[in-house]
Order: C-alpha cells, then sequence, then structure tokens
C-alpha cells in the first residue's frame, strides 16, 4: 500500500477474519471478518493512512481498504475490498 502519511509499505497478512473493536469519538465500533497485516521491517501504517488500497503483491490487485490500526503499530485492519465495493454499489475497472 501507498499511504499518505507512511508511504509505500510492504506487510504481510496474517488474519482474514479478525472481529475487532475500534474506538471513535461516538463509542467503540466492531467490526467482524476483517484483514489484519503485520509490516515488514517497519509499521505498515499510521495515522493518516486510512483510506489506502491495499494490494496484493503477486496478483496486482486490490484485496482491502486499510481503515485502523493499533496505536503500537503492531497491525493495521483492513475492509475487503470485496466488501467495500458491494457497499458501494461499484466496481473496479481496469
Amino acid at each position: 500500500k501507498t499511504g499518505r502519511t507512511t508511504g509505500f509499505t510492504r506487510g504481510a497478512v496474517f488474519d482474514v477474519s479478525a472481529d475487532i473493536a475500534v474506538p471513535y469519538d461516538v463509542g467503540l465500533c466492531t467490526f467482524e471478518d476483517q484483514i489484519l497485516v503485520q509490516g515488514e521491517g517497519m509499521r505498515f501504517s499510521d495515522s493518516g493512512d486510512s483510506g489506502s488500497v491495499i494490494v496484493d503483491r503477486a496478483t496486482k490487485r486490490a484485496t482491502a481498504l486499510l481503515f485502523a490500526g493499533a496505536t503500537d503499530g503492531s497491525f493495521t485492519a483492513a475492509n475487503p475490498i470485496s466488501e467495500v465495493l458491494a457497499q458501494l454499489q461499484v466496481i473496479l475497472v481496469r
């Protein structure tokens, strides 16, 4: 992914069905079946990187949309791109 704050980073997916709770101004929100990524040798993301598209290295296809991360940088959470596209009622074109 390439993010506003951290720029280009690489990571590895370690969970594709995580349920996580994220604190927001409106309270604690729970997200089900999320993708978790760990950075390779560095933080994968930081504040300001939300909305970055995560791309699979092998297929070069969008796989997830970054939306949160652990404050200590230990992992990043992302929505599966298929769910994002379905909710927005859009498709990706090449």
